[in-house]
């Protein structure tokens, strides 16, 4: 068996018959290009030739060209375990930035749970104290009605024996809502609130204090008169200090931010 491509052919002849295109080949066309030449190498030396030297040349070209050809196979390999490894890598590091996302996300769920839960505990009270002050506001007007109403038919001048320890008593009372509005007044000048509603409680919280002296300064035994009085004139200034209080949750002064004070409904 012949092989036409090589018979007879000078070196430079079979180097140029069989040129390399080593650039672009992928490793099963190299592959199969080794194939080939060991096929040719193999009919080359089982075929009779007159021109030994030719032959012997031919033979070593072929051989070359499976070497370099065997060597660009390797490297290639070489180049793409290094590219597996290399991609590998990246799987392992954006899976680390995904989970390092994942735990960024996480945080900022319980960051944002976290701010939620402590605006609905601040806020409730500041939220629904309008609403409150408004039903005791609703409260405070009927009873004073009603009270205003009680003094009319009870307009006798029978009188209620009051004892000292009730006397002593409501000026216990007095002396801590007298304390409240003093510092009620404190707190409103000190956020710059307006400080009308905070005196018109002190007020009228002094002027029931004074009244109250004064009746006992007269007699011990009350008129149902003058004990209606005195229950509208307290009621007047509960209903003040409400609105105080609230001028002072709408300023963005709270109960828990000042410290100095309480307040009674």
């Amino acid at each position: 068996m012949t092989t036409p491509q090589v018979q007879g052919m000078t070196p430079p002849q079979a180097e140029e018959s069989n040129p390399l295109q080593f650039e672009g080949m992928t490793p099963q066309q190299m592959e199969e290009r080794i194939r080939q030449l060991e096929r040719e190498l193999s009919q080359v030396r089982e075929t009779p030739q007159g021109n030994d030297s030719t032959q012997g040349e031919v033979i070593r070209q072929q051989s070359e060209m499976i070497a370099r050809l065997n060597e660009m196979t390797r490297r290639q390999g070489e180049m793409i375990t290094r590219l597996n490894e290399t991609t590998r890598q990246q799987g392992e590091v954006i899976a680390r930035l995904n989970e390092e996302t994942r735990q960024q996300a996480e945080m900022i769920a319980r960051l944002n749970e976290a701010n939620s839960q402590q605006r609905e505990v601040i806020t409730p009270r500041i939220a629904t104290r309008p609403r409150i002050s408004e039903t005791w506001m609703r409260a405070r007007e009927f009873a004073v009605a009603f009270l205003c109403l009680s003094r009319l038919v009870f307009s006798t001048d029978a009188e209620i024996n009051i004892s000292i320890y009730l006397w002593i008593g409501f000026a216990l009372v007095y002396v801590w809502l007298i304390k409240n509005r003093i510092l009620s007044v404190y707190a409103s000048y000190q956020h710059k609130a307006p400080l009308k509603y905070s005196l018109s409680s002190a007020s009228a919280c002094f002027g029931t204090c004074l009244l109250a002296f004064y009746f006992y300064r007269q007699s011990q035994n009350l008129t149902i008169s003058q004990i209606l009085h005195l229950c509208v004139l307290a009621i007047n200034g509960s209903m003040l200090e409400t609105v105080s209080h609230h001028n002072l949750l709408v300023n963005g002064v709270t109960r828990d931010g000042l410290k100095l004070w309480t307040t009674v409904h």
